[in-house]
């Protein structure tokens, strides 16, 4: 027993030994680390970072800097701190090539020297002057060409302002896009529908109506109407939304005076209760022929046209 409870305690002693050597070993290791590879890592790294940074500075001496903003695609212009055009990059070229008969300058180089006071507004230039940079804004020029300016100044290394940097984004052809994609959207809302007697057409009406969507309606009902001879026009309110106003009903009712002269009936089919109230609410005065359903205008233009829909008895 006595042997047994030695040998028990020499274990422990031993894994105690152990442990510690570990431990030390461990600490050892951290100090070697501490002490020797992460200055040299440090070191390394310092050096590594210098010489990038050199390289980088080396890099942006050799490097001409009107060069450089020749091949940049956005549109530069700089200008001296009264505000005149003193350089142009190579991409702001092409554009003012666009833009510059507009103000009767045709070669884009003959804008330098120009002053930006004949381009944009005074309250533009008077934020020039006291604003805070960068500043951006959208603007359209000649009521045709629409475009971001950012600006920003150009300072010495002391501080004084030297003049102004102006990065210009043209948006015409973005803002063409999207008057194209409304114009689509509105030929999808004012669909014209040949009926089969051939003199009548249906023209649903979706959403909300308003003066412009007339203008588009009648423009477009117009010309129809005389390419193909139509005698009569059904326009569906089952999908108006709201009720209109007295403005809008007065250009229904200019609407409606324009294809009464050119010998078309116009017709309101699908009229809701709700849109019928807040006509008779307002006052409107629609004028024209109305029906509650689809179904029976048909049945008014057919009749009308000579041919009378009736039911086939089964023989």
């Amino acid at each position: 027993m006595n042997n047994g409870g030695e040998q028990n305690g020499f274990s422990r002693f031993a894994a105690r030994v152990i442990k510690s050597s570990i431990i030390s070993s461990y600490i050892n290791i951290f100090s070697i680390f501490k002490i020797v590879i992460l200055p040299c890592l440090h070191y390394t790294c310092s050096i590594l970072i210098k010489e990038r940074f050199a390289i980088t500075i080396e890099l942006f001496n050799k490097t001409n800097i009107p060069t450089l903003l020749d091949k940049v695609s956005e549109n530069i212009l700089i200008t001296n701190a009264e505000y005149e055009i003193v350089w142009i990059n190579q991409s702001a070229k092409e554009l003012l090539k666009v833009i510059g008969p507009f103000v009767h300058i045709e070669n884009p180089e003959d804008f330098i020297g120009q002053n930006i006071s004949k381009f944009h507004r005074q309250k533009s230039l008077e934020y020039l002057k006291n604003g805070q940079f960068p500043h951006s804004t959208n603007i359209t020029l000649f009521q045709r060409f629409k475009s971001n300016i950012v600006v920003n100044t150009l300072t010495s290394e002391t501080g004084e302002k030297l003049g102004y940097i102006l990065t210009w984004k043209d948006l015409t052809e973005f803002e063409n896009a999207i008057q194209e994609r409304n114009e689509q959207i509105k030929e999808l809302e004012s669909p014209i529908i040949p009926l089969a007697n051939d003199t009548s057409v249906l023209v649903p009406l979706l959403g909300k109506i308003t003066g412009d969507r007339i203008n588009h309606i009648e423009s477009k009902v117009l010309k129809y109407c005389v390419n193909h001879q139509i005698n009569d026009v059904l326009f569906d309110l089952s999908e108006v939304n709201e009720g209109i106003t007295p403005e809008t009903a007065t250009r229904l009712q200019q609407m409606q005076t324009a294809l009464s002269l050119m010998g078309v009936e116009p017709i309101y089919v699908g009229i809701k209760p709700e849109f019928a109230q807040s006509i008779v609410r307002d006052g409107i005065f629609i004028g024209a022929k109305t029906f509650t359903s689809y179904k029976q205008g048909v049945f008014y233009v057919w009749k009308k046209s000579g041919y009378p829909l009736q039911k086939v008895r089964d023989r």
